[in-house]
């Protein structure tokens, strides 16, 4: 198995909870935000973790990976980047995506998303105004439900117009939390979160 078909598994231990970072091909395959190993388990229980499999879970250490021999370049920036964020610092993010059966739609809503700056929020009508089809803004929240790239895509951002959190894959204390990271005041409650 060559360098280029290695798959890894990093996760991240953030103040907020377990990030997993899915690597394949040179590409971000996804970003799952909950606990890394239980996803691992649950959603691919066939698989061996080891280097005949070409895939390797390594071990978190805190917030930084220590000493974690990192094979490919973008992926070492992809986790400088992310220990950055999750730190409270403000950065861009720019990584290559493995898209793989999504829709055109979908990535359209993404590229969208990728246009709010970090510490902003814009609407879901807003997301579907800059598409130029104002009247989907249910169907943008379904697009956003289905980024496998919280963070690099930053779904977080979008908000409900009453400025109720709307929804998020990962769960409404995540989102939360990440948008008090950027220093976003919104006001939440049950019967906007909704």
């Amino acid at each position: 198995m060559t360098m280029d078909e290695e798959k890894l598994v990093v996760p991240l231990q953030t103040p907020f909870g377990k990030v997993l970072i899915r690597w394949h091909n040179g590409k971000l395959q996804r970003i799952i935000l909950s606990d890394p190993v239980g996803w691992v388990k649950r959603t691919e229980p066939n698989l061996q973790l080891s280097e005949a499999t070409g895939l390797r879970l390594t071990q978190p250490t805190g917030l930084h990976l220590a000493a974690f021999p990192v094979p490919d370049k973008k992926l070492a920036e992809l986790i400088d980047v992310l220990t950055r964020y999750f730190s409270g610092e403000a950065v861009g993010i720019s990584v290559p995506l493995k898209f793989s059966g999504h829709t055109d739609f979908q990535r359209d809503v993404w590229r969208v998303a990728t246009e709010i700056r970090y510490g902003e929020v814009r609407t879901y009508g807003w997301v579907a105004a800059r598409l130029g089809r104002a009247k989907t803004a249910r169907a943008v929240g379904g697009a956003l439900a289905q980024n496998p790239f919280p963070v690099v895509i930053p779904c977080h951002r979008v908000v409900r117009t009453d400025g109720g959190l709307g929804g998020f894959s990962a769960g409404l204390e995540w989102k939360k939390a990440l948008l008090q990271l950027e220093g976003t005041c919104l006001r939440w409650n049950k019967r906007s979160a909704k």
